[in-house]
């Protein structure tokens, strides 16, 4: 299954309930609808998550969705995000492109990567605005301009952090990532 995809730097999900903000960084999914339906399965989930629903990140990601997709559902498929293309696949495996080595940490998603020079693992969050990392990497690194974010999982509603631009290598590509 697959759609356009990628809004205003986050990735969405439709399907017959509506449309989802994919979230690899939240272990639960959350519907107004009382379910989502992915590969043909409809998996019932709550209408929110703490107190946050689909007006709460509709708000916060700048276009109307209807709940989030967390990784208790995407954990069970393949999922390929393909950034080139403005597409994303769940439950289709790579046809072309480069694979990303993963595994799963806490029902999230990780990846190895090579950031300053060192080998780090990462944890894959679509639903953040921007990337995190120990300050320990950024030592030294430009700061580039700061951004607002928000976590639904979090008891305050928005946060605002510097941004560090710095050289990483992923899947033996050498890319320049804001931290």
């Amino acid at each position: 299954m697959s759609n356009k995809t990628f809004v205003n730097g986050y990735v969405l999900f439709e399907c017959n309930e509506g449309k989802f903000l994919v979230d690899t960084g939240s272990p639960v999914s959350f519907s107004d609808k009382g379910g989502i339906t992915v590969c043909g399965t409809r998996y019932s989930v709550s209408p929110q998550i703490q107190g946050k629903d689909q007006l709460y990140v509709s708000n916060k990601v700048g276009v109307s969705v209807n709940g989030l997709l967390g990784m208790d559902i995407l954990s069970r498929y393949p999922i390929v995000f393909d950034y080139a293309n403005d597409r994303l696949s769940i439950g289709e495996r790579l046809v072309a492109g480069t694979p990303i080595e993963s595994y799963s940490f806490m029902r999230m998603v990780g990846i190895v990567a090579r950031v300053g020079g060192r080998s780090v693992n990462l944890l894959l969050d679509t639903g953040a605005v921007t990337n995190y990392i120990s300050s320990e990497y950024t030592n030294g690194c430009p700061i580039v301009g700061a951004v607002e974010d928000f976590s639904p999982l979090l008891d305050y509603d928005t946060f605002k952090t510097k941004l560090y631009e710095m050289p990483m290598e992923v899947a033996d590509r050498q890319l320049t990532i804001q931290f």
